[in-house]
């Protein structure tokens, strides 16, 4: 068994030529790529340009076009990160974050923005989920001490995630866009996430004839406990669900972390729904020509459960990141 549909997300920068982008798209086709994803970052007017930049781009590949899933991210509100230098920490290491009035400060956020949703206890993500704080004591100096979960290096201008929101709180102009981008594109699914329970979906209840007409899935990205603990009454709203295994393992102990994917791939199996991988798959392949020992057993993993596909990550290497999928996928198949 080989794993039929890799999806390749795609990117681009805002400077990017238009010419470029294509370029880069039609060595994937050339490549016998036939999915690709984007992720989208925000909900701001200057991601839809981003996303605009690849549809078009999209459009102008020759031969046949690729099938396009959208990636919607979680709505969340953070606090940008003001230092002067990228900052190393260390597991259990205590750090203190100052208030961006105290001008001696290393490492400031807006602390009266933050304070309105702060709890004990809780953990904060920093940046898209490279590292995360535990919060351990708010002091009398309106600043906050952390406890850090992984080494992992706090950068310039990252933010922390403060406050979850709600999908219920995308705006109608987001909605309209979504419809346009359905109506214009080769759309085939849409992903969720960050996804909790099946009244996630309601954000698009206006595109539902638009969805069923054109026979586009839902995919709900399972990211967290509480995710995992709904998986069974989500799947009654979505057609599948996609293991993130990035933030899910931020989101969960070693030992949970492993039962959690083991629910979800199990319940997703017994409903008959599709199921995908995503997160550090093939990585190392950005830097050498062969995945290392780790890729290897991660992939007799995810074979084993016979998923309905997998997602890589984007990169600038396009060509030879996909070209090599299929080599890999028949070396693991005669050594198993």
């Amino acid at each position: 068994m080989q794993i039929e549909n890799v999806w390749q997300t795609i990117n681009c920068d805002m400077d990017d030529e238009h010419h470029i982008i294509v370029e880069r798209l039609q060595d994937l086709v050339d490549n016998k790529c036939e999915n690709v994803r984007i992720n989208l970052k925000d909900f701001s007017e200057k991601d839809v340009i981003r996303v605009n930049k690849l549809l078009d781009a999209l459009e102008e590949v020759k031969n046949e076009k690729p099938g396009i899933m959208l990636d919607i991210p979680f709505p969340r509100r953070k606090c940008r990160i003001h230092m002067n230098q990228d900052l190393h920490v260390s597991k259990n290491e205590i750090i203190e974050i100052h208030d961006l009035e105290d001008k001696n400060a290393d490492i400031a956020i807006d602390m009266k923005m933050f304070l309105k949703s702060a709890q004990l206890g809780e953990r904060y993500y920093v940046g898209d989920g490279e590292g995360v704080l535990e919060l351990c004591e708010l002091t009398k100096n309106n600043s906050a001490k952390f406890r850090v979960a992984h080494d992992f290096v706090i950068c310039c201008n990252k933010a922390i995630t403060v406050r979850q929101l709600s999908y219920q709180i995308i705006s109608d102009w987001y909605v309209e866009i979504l419809r346009q981008w359905i109506e214009c594109h080769n759309i085939e699914s849409i992903a969720f996430s960050f996804v909790e329970n099946m009244e996630d979906i309601h954000c698009i209840d206006k595109l539902n004839a638009l969805i069923q007409e054109r026979h586009i899935k839902l995919y709900a990205k399972i990211e967290n406990t509480r995710g995992v603990n709904n998986v069974s009454s989500i799947l009654n709203a979505f057609q599948g669900c996609i293991i993130a295994r990035g933030d899910l393992a931020l989101n969960s102990s070693i030992s949970n972390f492993l039962m959690s994917q083991e629910a979800i791939v199990n319940e997703t199996k017994k409903r008959h729904k599709d199921l995908f991988y995503a997160t550090d798959i093939l990585d190392s392949l950005a830097y050498q020509n062969f995945p290392n020992r780790g890729e290897l057993v991660d992939y007799v993993t995810i074979k084993s459960n016979n998923p309905s596909g997998i997602i890589l990550k984007s990169s600038a290497y396009f060509k030879k990141r996909f070209s090599i999928v299929n080599s890999f996928i028949n070396l693991c198949e005669e050594r198993i």
